[in-house]
């Protein structure tokens, strides 16, 4: 997917005034669309995905605890 990494550098980011923050107000559906477009391979994964998921974990904490979440931070570290 071009462009990929922007999707989670923006998502990880402070909204900017006048901009939506679709990470802390839709957390499950973003944490979803993570897991969806990002693949095992650790060579390829977006930029700024650890911000990413610690902004959908500030918004749900709960979400921490899911297969998706943790599969994604794995990836991280």
């Amino acid at each position: 997917m071009a462009h990929f990494d922007m999707i989670a550098y923006r998502l990880s980011r402070e909204p900017e005034e006048g901009t939506n923050d679709f990470a802390q107000k839709f957390p499950l559906e973003t944490l979803r669309l993570l897991d969806a477009l990002v693949a095992d391979d650790r060579s390829q994964i977006p930029y700024e995905l650890g911000k990413a998921l610690e902004s959908i974990a500030e918004a749900a904490p709960s979400l921490r605890r899911t297969r998706e979440w943790r599969r994604l931070y794995d990836l991280t570290v």
